[in-house]
């Protein structure tokens, strides 16, 4: 982005938070519990002239976690619901997870359970797929776990249904497939694999 593109370029709530009067969300009730994170919108992702892009990621992602809250199934982040504020949607309360996938290898190192790891990312992406959905943006950073070692699927604002054009907010680099324009099951898989050879590599 060159400089003069941000000449008088201003926020207003309304450019990042989606309203929520129209939307069927659950309103999160654990606010300041000190067990949840909340998700909120990331001011950096703001573009010129594409404002409504970080509030249509929040809202897709609000929706997508909606679907998913009544499986709460053990290999996807929890949803609590979402945070509320002047009739907008400010945020997204997520359980709170131990660790990152990250952190996890610098601290175990070569006692990791690769294959505890792999078979929960590989649960969480089946059960992801059977509800026709693909979450296309599987990577390093967006595995978290639990204390009980739990591996945890996060970060859904790339996910939508099979099929559907992708958009601006797709997969990571290195860790996707740069010609992928639609949303697939292939996407995660393609991910998956370059996602077992990045821990293999950290192992050595």
């Amino acid at each position: 982005m060159k400089s003069s593109d941000l000449k008088g370029f201003q926020l207003s709530s309304e450019d990042v938070f989606p309203c929520i009067d129209d939307v069927a969300l659950t309103k999160a009730q654990c606010l300041f519990s000190g067990a949840c994170y909340v998700k909120i919108p990331s001011l950096l992702a703001c573009q010129p002239k594409k404002n409504n892009h970080v509030k249509k990621l929040l809202l897709q992602e609000a929706r997508i976690l909606e679907k998913l809250k009544g499986y709460q199934h053990p290999n996807l982040v929890a949803y609590h619901g979402y945070i509320e504020r002047n009739k907008q949607l400010r945020g997204l309360c997520l359980e709170m997870c131990f660790e990152t996938l990250y952190e996890r290898l610098r601290r175990l190192g070569t006692q990791f359970d690769i294959d505890n790891c792999l078979k929960g990312i590989q649960r969480g992406l089946e059960f992801i797929h059977c509800l026709g959905y693909a979450h296309n943006d599987i990577n390093p950073a967006n595995i978290m776990f639990r204390k009980d070692s739990t591996p945890v699927i996060i970060d859904f604002d790339s996910c939508t249904l099979i099929g559907q054009e992708l958009g601006e907010k797709g997969g990571t680099m290195m860790f996707s497939d740069e010609n992928a324009t639609h949303s697939s099951a292939d996407n995660d898989w393609y991910s998956f694999r370059l996602l077992r050879n990045f821990i293999d590599d950290q192992m050595k």
